[in-house]
Parts: structure tokens; sequence; C-alpha cells
């Protein structure tokens, strides 16, 4: 039961973390706006995320989880086919196509 609660509140810790930065972009997100968004002291939200990059990377890592339903293939290569359909469908996923541009922009910069 407590695992289920901890995993819910890291997914929803993450859906915020989207939201903050397509907001805010990466630079201006920061764990005390994620915090507040999900109800959280700081420190609290440090019990799931110790630092704003592992945040980040947890953002990816759930995208690609979303996008692929488990991730690459066993060899390493996605399939053509699928990628077409990813754009088609995060075209309408207005907050992830938010903040993954903020966060092509910010990286370019």
């Amino acid at each position: 039961m407590a695992r289920a609660r901890s995993v819910e509140r890291r997914a929803e810790i993450l859906r915020a973390t989207l939201e903050v930065i397509a907001e805010r972009g990466y630079r201006g997100a920061t764990l005390g706006a994620v915090a507040e968004r999900v109800g959280l002291s700081q420190q609290g939200l440090l019990h799931y995320f110790p630092t704003k990059e592992a945040m980040l990377v947890a953002v990816l890592e759930e995208r690609d989880q979303w996008d692929t339903g488990g991730g690459p293939r066993s060899d390493g290569g996605w399939r053509s086919e699928l990628l077409g359909s990813l754009v088609e469908y995060n075209a309408m996923r207005p907050g992830v196509v938010q903040t993954f541009s903020a966060l092509l922009g910010e990286s370019v910069t």
C-alpha cells in the first residue's frame, strides 16, 4: 500500500515538473515551485528527487516510457512508423510540446 502511494506521488511530481517547465522553462523551474504544485515542502520533494537534474532525468525517462510503451527496442532502434505516430500524438499534448520545446531552446543557449 505504501509503495503504491509512493509510486503515485512520484508520478504526480513528474506531471507537476512537466507543467512547471512548460510554464517557466528549465532554468526558471525550481524545486520549490514543483514542491508547491504538488503540496509538498521542498524537503519532502527531495525525498523523491535529490536534485533538479534527477527530476529532469526522470521526466525524460518517463516520456520515453509514455511514447514507446517501454522504451527502445532491444536492438536499440525505434521503428520508423512508430516515430511518425509519436509526432502526431505529441502534437495533441500541448504541455509535452511546450516542455520539450523549452528544454530544446535552453539546451542550445
